[in-house]
């Protein structure tokens, strides 16, 4: 083989094809024609003397062959990547760049306000996105470039509450770094009739809950009602939600309580006249913690992007 005749565009080519098995969708993910895909698969082909892709009912298979071939041209990618990125800088103040992120609900509400005041004025051009991504869809969208960063919740003293706490398919050529702790506490209308300040464990117990269900292969349990259940007690649960708006408007109206965490808690405590109480049993706090998929960790532009991530959640400790 003469390397002068390789295009090193054929090799981003086979990785795309090979990752859509669709050579239309490969080429609107690289912003080429269907025809210009076609002209470098046919050369990909004469190169490596195999078909590598083979038109079936469901998509473009790779053969035996591209197989073998994916990891490899796969790690060349990302060296070349690593290379151009150790001698690049990101300039923000004039980049267009559009940043994909994936958060729960709750880091939207607590980080997004700040980071994007933030960036007004030094990256005034740079967009963020926020997906909402499925447990077993977040790594590989971390690994494929769909998504550039994504901030979840860690139980990083408590092996069971994380294990619980499931937040990705595998953690496999993941780094991450903590952003903030953070806890739960109990919430209850301010003029609610049993509770003044505080409330007792038998009292908790007693009292009907709202409660918040996020992921439907735990429905209805949360984090809450797992360590209650490593204290062999069980609450009452009256109403259940994916909205947080909706608890505490829920909450403010009634005599049900609920939980939270407390940064939600004290921002809606002003808004639905709630008050936050100290839960009457112990939990282990959390972390909100930020994940980045090893192919971009050299990359000049989200580093900058984490830098100021972590710099935005400084002012929140």
């Amino acid at each position: 083989m003469n390397l002068r005749e390789v295009d090193l565009n054929f090799l981003v080519i086979f990785e795309a094809i090979y990752q859509e098995r669709n050579q239309s969708r490969a080429g609107k993910r690289l912003n080429m024609s269907q025809p210009a895909v076609s002209y470098s698969l046919n050369k990909l082909r004469s190169i490596f003397s195999d078909q590598l892709f083979v038109k079936t009912a469901e998509g473009m298979q790779p053969t035996q062959r591209a197989e073998e071939l994916a990891p490899l041209i796969h790690g060349v990618i990302n060296q070349l990547k690593s290379i151009y990125s150790e001698f690049s800088k990101f300039e923000s103040t004039s980049s267009k760049r559009i940043f994909r992120l994936s958060m729960s609900d709750y880091s939207e509400f607590v980080i997004l306000p700040k980071l994007l005041n933030r960036l007004e004025k030094s990256a005034p051009n740079v967009q963020i996105r926020v997906h909402h991504t499925k447990l077993n869809d977040r790594h590989n969208f971390l690994s494929t470039g769909k998504l550039d960063l994504a901030v979840f919740s860690h139980y990083p003293q408590n092996f069971q509450q994380d294990k619980f706490n499931v937040q990705f398919s595998t953690t496999e050529d993941l780094f991450q770094h903590k952003l903030f702790d953070e806890r739960v506490v109990a919430v209850a209308r301010k003029n609610h009739p049993d509770i003044k300040g505080k409330i007792s464990l038998n009292l908790f117990l007693q009292l009907q809950h709202a409660i918040i269900f996020l992921h439907k292969d735990t429905f209805p349990i949360d984090s809450v009602d797992q360590r209650l259940h490593e204290l062999f007690e069980k609450r009452n649960i009256k109403f259940m939600t994916q909205r947080t708006s909706t608890l505490a408007e829920v909450i403010s109206k009634t005599n049900l309580i609920g939980t939270m965490v407390e940064r939600y808690a004290k921002s809606f405590s002003i808004l639905n006249n709630l008050q936050v109480l100290e839960l009457p049993f112990s939990m282990s706090p959390f972390q909100m913690t930020l994940y980045w998929h090893a192919r971009v960790n050299h990359d000049p532009a989200i580093i900058w992007l984490r830098n100021e991530l972590i710099s935005v959640c400084q002012s929140l400790c």
